[in-house]
């Protein structure tokens, strides 16, 4: 049986990798850091035709050679499986994903909306729910397993990473048990948390407890950010919904060695959460407990 941080279910490897590495270093990465079921993804933005930045090429025609170079390594790597999953925003999906695009994707990564007013929770969570029956409809129309990225990500870099920090939040007291009120956190995130949680659980959609996110946050050196983060992560949990784990890891290793994003197996272990309990498990990978075992004699 996969242990949480063995699954990843947003891997980039493409157009983001570091150096002069390969796909296959970035595979070999995932492999030795433990990772055996691995969404391996990329950005379409950088496949759009009219200004490709990527190894492969533009349109559904670069992410065929991807998908053909990642199956050229999965004989290497037989205790793995790789799945690739583009990831696109929500904005740009109309625009860059495509029938024969999505013909050679095993699921599909939306970013959530972005959120440009911090002040107006009630604008942003109505953005964030109509969204999420948005992402619900894509899978529909393209017949594609689909989740939803990140869905702290946006916040967190307007509060602490992107913009100067308030003093509010420098001040926020410590909460080891992370028993911030809704009232606190949906502040925090900008927008209802509960009613997001409620949407995703009403249009089926999975969304991620993300590695990058957890980091992020983590780097600001203030302990209660991070407790925030996890409360929010809870209140989702609270109502009913399917967490994945993903770490949105993107630099694996280049002349100065070896770094990266990890898989947030902490924060499911707080959470009393296992892959058994990823219902998005079964959809998008439905053998995903014959991952890894030895092949029957």
């Amino acid at each position: 049986m996969l242990l949480t941080h063995n699954i990843d279910l947003h891997y980039h490897a493409g157009s983001e990798r570091s150096g002069d590495t390969s796909l296959w270093d970035y595979v070999d990465h995932a492999r030795m850091t433990g990772r055996l079921l691995v969404g391996v993804t990329d950005h379409m933005e950088r496949y759009d035709p009219a200004r490709p930045r990527n190894p492969y090429g533009p349109g559904a025609d670069g992410w065929a050679r991807y998908r053909e170079e990642l199956e050229q390594l999965k004989p290497e790597f037989p205790s793995m499986r790789l799945l690739l999953c583009p990831e696109v925003s929500l904005e740009r999906v109309d625009e860059l994903l495509t029938p024969e695009l999505a013909a050679v994707a095993d699921g599909l990564i939306l970013e959530p909306p972005r959120i440009y007013d911090c002040t107006d929770i009630k604008a942003n969570t109505e953005s964030w729910t109509t969204g999420v029956g948005r992402i619900a409809e894509i899978g529909r129309q393209f017949a594609k397993p689909v989740h939803m990225a990140h869905p702290f990500r946006e916040a967190g870099n307007n509060r602490v990473v992107e913009n100067p920090i308030e003093p509010w939040i420098t001040d926020m007291p410590l909460r080891p048990a992370c028993d911030f009120s809704d009232d606190e956190v949906n502040h925090f995130f900008m927008m209802d948390v509960r009613a997001l949680g409620r949407a995703l659980v009403a249009h089926g959609i999975s969304t991620e407890i993300s590695g990058d996110t957890v980091a992020r946050l983590d780097r600001i050196s203030l302990p209660s950010v991070r407790q925030i983060l996890y409360a929010g992560y809870r209140m989702l949990h609270e109502e009913g919904v399917d967490l994945v784990p993903g770490s949105d890891h993107h630099v694996a290793t280049d002349v100065i060695g070896r770094v990266g994003t990890p898989v947030p197996s902490e924060a499911f272990d707080w959470l009393g959460i296992g892959p058994e309990d990823m219902t998005y498990l079964d959809t998008l990978c439905p053998d995903w407990r014959q991952i890894g075992e030895a092949p029957a004699a």
